[in-house]
């Protein structure tokens, strides 16, 4: 038996042909080629590697080093603009799932190590805790790894959490992250952890104790609840912590929740415009009773259901007033700062891994960041600094405007100070304490323009170490620097009773993109949805 194969453009003139033959004596026989002319000439198509071939591609193996959550598509797109050579999406999908499989750790009996990397961990670095439990099955539920809290005692003081869905394919977990400030205005990760589930009961675990007093659960401890503007606007859970410099004894913590202006939109009761959101801001901001109720009173002109649902939250929960002199968040309202920690941790891949992998990853990315902050204290000290770079540069940023600004005294303790151009919108400053009534300082506990303005031609100036918070002095940043060593993984025994985490496959294919938000614009430019009935655009349709 013979067949010639031939290339698909052999119609234009491409000479490349494979000429192959089989005997049958006694029984099928194996195929072997007779003759072949290999090159292509005068050829149009382009060439469509095996699945085999793509797995070795350097190409594809590069690609998905560097962002393994890389879609098919576009690794067929890398691969035809580099080697000019195109593959189906389903071949392409298939050697994805083999590069990953190879690439990362899919062996789920690695789990077995966990127990005593945690244990090592705690032994090797005094004052961190690891903990780690199992169904009664003996599949692995969650495990936590927390820092020495020693090292948050002269931070900020302000603390995000957030919990997102592990990435990795066959662990459908969550990590949970705190994350400090410190007074350089940069993340310090507190704690992590892994559970199943984003429920009451793992919150409570994650918060709980640890044997030395990190943050306990708020519930037990009757601490208020607050909810911050910015991700009310969004979708997600997120919470931001506030305690007061000693975090044995906690005093403030501020709840996040980051659901209620997005079950604003939700709400086909309630509807808050894209424009409307400037209003919540306004009154979220507002360091004043008369200047939060204002702020609503104008989001009642224009959407008198939002400003009703926002009447009926406690002005507590949410806006800034109540405690604006009482608990300074260092410029945080928001928490940001740890969805900044949560990108990163996608660049540097802990969330693709088994649990594991993930608590090994993590372990190495902390070490590294701690020995950084070290011979960063090491540069400060070395160069004689009072107080870290960043609250000098917003100290600077703030003497900078304070020539635009003038005093007039009232006494020798007391002044005065309004900008030059608006000679009447005024400040007070105690010129000893000293002490002033805006944002800056009482948020920041930076020496804001109005203190300077103030003390501007004074015989003898206070120093600026002087003037500033201690969680931004050098002297105290040094408490906030530790070491870490991470086990070496040879040398652990592994726990044989211990099985794999479950996982739980949902129906129908997985989610590619994430839902989007109601007013929320895709990535595709498309005419606003229009009312049929009242010929509105603002999102909702003649059904809703």
């Amino acid at each position: 038996m013979f067949r010639k194969l031939v290339c698909s453009s052999a119609e234009t003139g491409c000479t490349w042909f494979v000429n192959i033959a089989r005997t049958r004596k006694g029984g099928v026989g194996d195929w072997h080629v007779t003759s072949s002319r290999l090159s292509h000439v005068n050829c149009l198509e382009s060439a469509k590697p095996t699945r085999q071939q793509l797995i070795s591609h350097p190409v594809i193996r590069s690609t998905l080093t560097a962002n393994p959550s890389s879609a098919a598509r576009e690794l067929i797109t890398q691969l035809r603009h580099q080697n000019g050579i195109t593959a189906s999406r389903s071949t392409m999908y298939r050697a994805k799932e083999t590069v990953a499989t190879e690439m990362f750790s899919e062996d789920p009996t690695t789990v077995q190590l966990l127990p005593s990397y945690l244990k090592e961990f705690q032994r090797l670095n005094l004052g961190t805790f690891t903990a780690l439990e199992c169904y009664k099955t003996g599949n692995f539920r969650r495990a936590i790894m927390v820092m020495n809290p020693k090292w948050f005692l002269k931070g900020q003081g302000v603390y995000g959490v957030e919990a997102p869905h592990m990435k990795y394919r066959h662990y459908n977990g969550i990590k949970i992250i705190l994350v400090g400030r410190d007074g350089n205005f940069s993340n310090q990760v507190a704690a992590v952890a892994l559970a199943p589930v984003e429920d009451f009961d793992n919150y409570a675990w994650f918060f709980g104790d640890r044997n030395i007093g990190l943050i306990s659960v708020a519930t037990s401890l009757g601490i208020f609840n607050m909810h911050c503007v910015r991700h009310i606007i969004g979708t997600c859970n997120i919470a931001l912590f506030r305690h007061d410099l000693d975090i044995y004894d906690i005093t403030d913590i501020w709840r996040v929740d980051y659901s209620t202006l997005g079950n604003m939109r939700a709400d086909k009761t309630v509807r808050l415009a894209i424009s409307h959101d400037t209003f919540v801001w306004a009154a979220n901001a507002a360091t004043t009773e008369a200047a939060f109720n204002d702020g609503i009173t104008k989001l009642g002109q224009v959407n008198t259901s939002a400003a009703t649902y926002l009447r009926a939250i406690p002005a507590a929960k949410w806006a800034l007033y109540p405690h604006f002199k009482v608990i300074p968040l260092y410029g945080w309202r928001t928490t940001n700062f740890v969805e900044s920690e949560q990108a990163k941790s996608l660049r540097l891949k802990p969330r693709l891994m088994l649990p594991f992998e993930f608590f090994k990853a993590y372990g190495t990315i902390l070490m590294g960041e701690t020995h950084d902050r070290s011979k960063q204290l090491k540069t400060w000290v070395d160069k004689g600094r009072r107080i870290t770079p960043r609250a000098e540069m917003k100290f600077h940023t703030q003497l900078k405007v304070a020539k635009e600004y003038s005093a007039v005294f009232s006494s020798d303790d007391f002044a005065f100070v309004a900008r030059v151009t608006h000679p009447l919108k005024q400040r007070r400053v105690d010129t000893v304490t000293p002490e002033c009534s805006c944002v800056t300082w009482m948020q920041l506990k930076v020496p804001c323009r109005h203190i300077l303005a103030a003390l501007t031609g004074q015989e003898s100036p206070p120093v600026i170490s002087d003037l500033v918070s201690d969680c931004y002095k050098v002297t105290k940043f040094q408490y906030t620097v530790g070491s870490l060593e991470i086990p070496e993984e040879s040398i652990l025994p592994p726990n044989l009773s211990i099985l794999p985490a479950k996982y739980v496959r949902q129906a129908g294919r997985p989610r590619k993109m994430r839902i989007k938000s109601r007013g929320e614009s895709g990535p595709h430019s498309r005419k606003p949805y229009r009312c049929g009935r009242c010929g509105s655009r603002d999102g909702h349709n003649r059904a809703t």
